[in-house]
């Protein structure tokens, strides 16, 4: 039986915290509205928190998951697609999400850049053995050898600039990070300007639960993405300066640099109603 993470740690989902958007996560590089994507479950659809729009979706369930907090059930057709996106053909790209596969039974798409198959990027998981794989779709993929497990919480990342990809896989259980880096020259074409969470018509989705996505026009360094693992969900839910209180509080760590600049400048907190 595998039980939640206690409450305070940066792992566990951070229940009781809205959603938003901190520009100056070292995550959010490049992402702005129509280009890049940040995007959690939201009942049975997903809420792009850029704009406040829900997808347009197809064969989705609602989940509630005690160690990812609310997320999406997809099987091998499920979909929630956000159009009016940028057709720009990005060279240097970054995509990651908090998932629970529960099966591996087939190949499984993720998060798509574009949904034609044969253009954009995608982040998706190989048939049985459970490896990340980052693809250029219509190309050759960058192909990791870490694996995930069924019926377990990972954040996943992958990112290129052209010329090698980088990965990230975080057990959000036990706090194992694993890394890799695969070298190789391989590139996308323009996307269609339609975001995809699941099935990109010509990858199934993945079977299980995704409670949160991102896609950033930008490279990310493994030790850029091992800073972010180190608190995964802090990119879709911001922290505010009383969750460091509690934080300090419970013997965590306290507010990074970049929260202070962001909780100055006023970040875009979508739930809050006060996006910018």
């Amino acid at each position: 039986m595998q039980l939640p993470l206690s409450i305070g740690s940066p792992l566990a989902f951070p229940a009781g915290r809205a959603p938003g958007f901190d520009p100056t996560h070292i995550a959010a590089q490049g992402i702005s509205h129509g280009h890049g994507f940040s995007g959690i479950a939201n009942g049975a659809s997903f809420v792009n928190l850029l704009s406040g729009t829900n997808a347009a979706r197809s064969i989705l369930t609602a989940s509630l998951n005690g160690n990812i907090g609310p997320a999406l059930t997809l099987g091998t057709v499920s979909t929630a697609r956000f159009s009016g996106q940028s057709t720009v053909n990005d060279a240097n790209v970054t995509l990651a999400s908090i998932i629970w596969p529960t099966s591996l039974a087939s190949s499984g798409s993720i998060l798509a850049t574009s949904t034609t198959g044969t253009s954009g990027w995608t982040l998706n998981l190989a048939i049985t053995t459970g490896v990340v794989i980052l693809r250029p779709n219509g190309g050759t993929s960058y192909t990791s050898t870490l694996g995930l497990a069924i019926n377990t919480p990972y954040f996943v990342a992958a990112s290129t600039q052209g010329t090698q990809a980088v990965f990230l896989v975080t057990n959000l259980l036990t706090g194992v990070t694993t890394t890799q880096t695969v070298t190789a020259s391989h590139a996308s074409t323009a996307p269609n300007g339609t975001y995809g969470v699941g099935n990109n018509s010509s990858i199934n989705s993945i079977v299980g639960l995704v409670a949160a996505a991102m896609f950033a026009p930008s490279y990310m360094s493994i030790s850029q993405l091992l800073q972010w693992a180190q608190s995964p969900w802090d990119f879709w839910y911001p922290p505010t300066v009383n969750d460091y209180i509690f934080a300090e509080t419970v013997g965590t760590s306290g507010p990074p640099p970049t929260f202070l600049a962001a909780w100055a400048l006023g970040r875009n907190r979508i739930v809050d109603g006060v996006a910018t």
